[in-house]
């Protein structure tokens, strides 16, 4: 079995993925938590290549909303918070796509798939459904 973090190999009855330190939950894939999630979206900014579970995503999905969501609310009572919610927008621009990329590749999907964004509406649902799907287990072709 794989870790859908890393995509490393996990031993039978291992805890914790041995080349990413992911926790691993009891059907192998890798749970990991809040802290634990936005760690992981900093520290693989960068990182197209691997997998990433449904809660490293969503959990990264959720810090980013509540932390935009409460910068523009600040920004409409006290002007300056405004720019810090763009810039804020700005660098998690790079780590979004990346865990966006990685989420795909756990249910074998190409991360190309992220330009459904671009299509209002059916591509969006159609994203959802598939960040809402579980990943898939063992290699598959974007490991």
């Amino acid at each position: 079995m794989n870790c859908s973090t890393c995509g490393n190999s996990i031993e039978d009855g291992a805890q914790f993925c041995g080349g990413c330190g992911s926790l691993i939950d009891m059907q192998g894939a890798g749970a990991v938590g809040l802290i634990e999630a936005i760690r992981l979206g900093f520290q693989n900014y960068s990182n197209f290549s691997g997998r990433a579970s449904r809660s490293e995503y969503w959990w990264w999905t959720f810090f980013v909303v509540v932390v935009a969501f409460a910068l523009n609310v600040l920004g409409a009572i006290v002007g300056p918070f405004g720019i810090v919610a763009s810039l804020f927008g700005l660098g998690t621009l790079l780590p979004n796509l990346a865990v966006g990329a990685r989420r795909l590749h756990d249910i074998d999907k190409s991360g190309w798939y992220l330009l459904l964004w671009l299509l209002p509406v059916i591509g969006w649902v159609w994203l959802l459904i598939l960040d809402l799907q579980r990943g898939t287990h063992g290699p598959n072709g974007h490991d």
